[in-house]
């Protein structure tokens, strides 16, 4: 997967970077300067989940799935569940992460749960009972 619009510089300056700058402070001090993660789309959640104060996986893909829209509106129910407006609760949050993920990070974020869902389920139904 390579996004139409970026290219090697804002791949070098941006996960390459982030990545040396980590490891150089890891080797310094001992720990993480960001924290550590799991990685693929698991750290990607966890990472949401920090963010946004959200405490389960399910309500961070309901958080991606709407953020993922064109427009967001306060009116709509909050991805939360908290059973508030999302204006009244995650809007500023979740306003901010959209802001920080385009719209192409966004639709694929969403395409990889859906395929990482798929094969949860496929494996789970190889599952014996």
């Amino acid at each position: 997967y390579w996004p139409d619009s970026r290219n090697m510089s804002s791949f070098l300056g941006g996960p390459v970077n982030s990545y040396f700058y980590s490891q150089s402070f890891y080797d310094q001090h001992g720990y993480y300067p960001f924290g550590e993660r799991s990685h693929n789309l698991s750290g990607v959640i966890e990472s949401i989940k920090d963010i946004s104060g959200m405490n389960s996986s399910s309500k961070v893909y309901a958080a991606i799935d709407l953020i993922s829209k064109t427009q967001m509106k306060g009116h709509w129910d909050c991805p939360c569940n908290s059973g508030k407006n999302l204006k009244n609760c995650h809007f500023g949050t979740l306003a901010d992460l959209k802001r920080v993920l385009n719209l192409e990070d966004l639709k694929f974020l969403k395409k990889w749960i859906l395929l990482s869902n798929d094969r949860e389920r496929t494996i789970l139904q190889k599952l014996p009972t």
